[in-house]
């Protein structure tokens, strides 16, 4: 019977479970999602750069990160080189400047980054690259506790920029 001191006492008891595991699974934390951060082309003459940033990672920051591809992000530009910047070291890194495709894999082995400059695109160009920030393939973030994080999306505005809003 539902109104029974036994039955009461076992409802409650199934209720402080669920709660206690939805505390421990999250599920009633609102997620916190990363910001990955192209810069805007800067720049002299035929020289320039475009830096990859994220802010607001959660879990201990930023540790690896890997972009599948950015197909037709290089249109316009040639001898490109990746440079890693915060503490983060390359492990892979296939430039194709012909066919406009890019892939990098990154890790900072001290601690994560919370928020900051991963790597940054070094390269010549005869005029303004061609950026499409809407070709850019997979991207995988993971914090310094070895868990993959989502990101909200792809900012084209500059980073500092950015952090300054964030603050």
């Amino acid at each position: 019977m539902i109104g029974s001191p036994r039955a009461v006492s076992i409802l409650a008891m199934l209720l402080a479970l669920i709660l206690v595991l939805a505390g421990c699974m999250r599920w009633f934390t609102p997620r916190q999602e990363v910001e990955l951060v192209f810069s805007e082309p800067t720049g002299t003459g035929g020289h320039g750069e475009v830096r990859v940033s994220v802010l607001n990672v959660p879990d201990g920051g930023l540790a690896s990160m890997s972009i599948d591809s950015l197909l037709g992000f290089l249109g316009g530009m040639g001898n490109v080189t990746v440079t890693p910047s915060s503490g983060f070291r390359i492990l892979a890194e296939y430039v194709d400047e012909a066919s406009g495709i890019m892939k990098v894999a990154a890790v900072r082995s001290a601690g994560g980054l919370d928020s900051g400059t991963i790597l940054t695109l070094s390269y010549e160009t005869a005029g303004t690259p061609d950026l499409d920030f809407g070709k850019i393939g997979t991207v995988v973030l993971g914090t310094d506790d070895n868990t993959r994080v989502t990101y909200r999306g792809v900012s084209e505005a500059d980073y500092y920029t950015k952090e300054a809003e964030a603050q």
